[in-house]
C-alpha cells in the first residue's frame, strides 16, 4: 500500500498475516457494515393527566460504521480546509499516542502522509447513536371555556424534533449524515435541523 519514505509521526500498516510483506493480504475485516446498521431499535410512549398530554420517541442504531475521507479524514486535506476539532488529535514529539499521524503533506500537497484511498482505522468510526426523535406536550382547554367559544375543542402543544443525539464514538454533528458516496462521507452534508413548533388546534 502506497509507498516512499516513512517518517516521524507517519502511518504505518501492520504486517497481520506475518509474512514479512505489507501487501493485499495484510488486509482485514473492521467495524460494522457501512451501509445498514446491524440493529435498529426505538422507545416511544406517552402519558395522559388531566388536560395534559405528553409524548416521546427515542430512535437509534448499533453496530454501524461510518467512513469519512478527504477533509473529513485528511486534516487540511489538499490545504484548502480548515481542521475539525477531532483533527486536532496528530502526532508530535510530545503527542505520540494522538489517534492522527502526523501533520505533512507529499510533493503534491494531497493527504497529509497518506497517498492512497485505502480505509483505515483513523477513518472508520462506530456511528452507533441513540437520538431523542421528537417530544411533545399538549394541553387542551377545559370543556367550558371552549364551549364559551362556540369551539367544540382547543388544544395547545408544543413539539420538539431532533432535541438531542448522543454518538459518542462519531466525531461528527450527524451519524446519519451522509452524501450517498457508496456509505462514506466525503463532501459533506446538511446538518440535521433541532425544530421547535408551537400551534393550536381547533375543533368546530
Amino acid at each position: 500500500f502506497g509507498g516512499g519514505l516513512m517518517g516521524l509521526g507517519d502511518s504505518q500498516w501492520v504486517d497481520f498475516n506475518g509474512d514479512g510483506v505489507i501487501d493485499e493480504n495484510d488486509r482485514v475485516a473492521m467495524g460494522y457494515s457501512t451501509y445498514y446498521p446491524l440493529y435498529n431499535y426505538s422507545l416511544g410512549g406517552g402519558f395522559s393527566f388531566r388536560n395534559f398530554d405528553f409524548d416521546f420517541l427515542f430512535q437509534g442504531v448499533s453496530h454501524f460504521s461510518k467512513v469519512v475521507i478527504d477533509a473529513y479524514s485528511w486534516p487540511l486535506h489538499r490545504l484548502t480546509n480548515h481542521i475539525f476539532e477531532y483533527q486536532m488529535d496528530a502526532w508530535t514529539p510530545d503527542n505520540r499516542n494522538a489517534f492522527f499521524p502526523a501533520y505533512h503533506f507529499d510533493a503534491n500537497r494531497t493527504h497529509n502522509n497518506i497517498s492512497d484511498g485505502a480505509t483505515r482505522s483513523t477513518n472508520m468510526f462506530d456511528a452507533s447513536y441513540i437520538r431523542l426523535k421528537s417530544i411533545g406536550l399538549t394541553y387542551t382547554l377545559p370543556k367550558g371555556w371552549v364551549n364559551e367559544m362556540s369551539l367544540e375543542k382547543m388544544s395547545v402543544y408544543l413539539r420538539g424534533n431532533n432535541i438531542f443525539t448522543w454518538a459518542p464514538n462519531y466525531p461528527l454533528a450527524d451519524p446519519e449524515g451522509s452524501d450517498g458516496s457508496n456509505g462514506r462521507l466525503v463532501y459533506g452534508y446538511y446538518p440535521l435541523l433541532r425544530r421547535f413548533s408551537l400551534g393550536i388546534q381547533i375543533s368546530f
